[in-house]
């Protein structure tokens, strides 16, 4: 229904939004969103299309994503 779930640009806010682990966020939106980022390297940007079969929502989750750093 391109509802925006979580944006780290609303409000006029150009802070990017953290993830605390890659498996934590696959909890909130769904395990393909694990499949869409192995492999990312730090400065890389991708575009994440997560299938409904893969996705905690009734519809595809679409995430635009740039990799800025990686935290061990």
């Amino acid at each position: 229904n391109d509802a925006i779930i979580e944006s780290s640009y609303a409000n006029n806010s150009n802070f990017p939004v953290q993830f605390s682990g890659i498996a934590a966020t696959a909890n909130r939106i769904g395990d393909g969103f694990v499949e869409g980022v192995i492999g990312m390297k730090e400065g890389e940007k991708r575009v994440v299309m997560i299938p409904t079969s893969e996705s905690v929502y009734s519809d595809t989750v679409i995430v635009d994503l740039e990799l800025d750093s990686i935290l061990y």
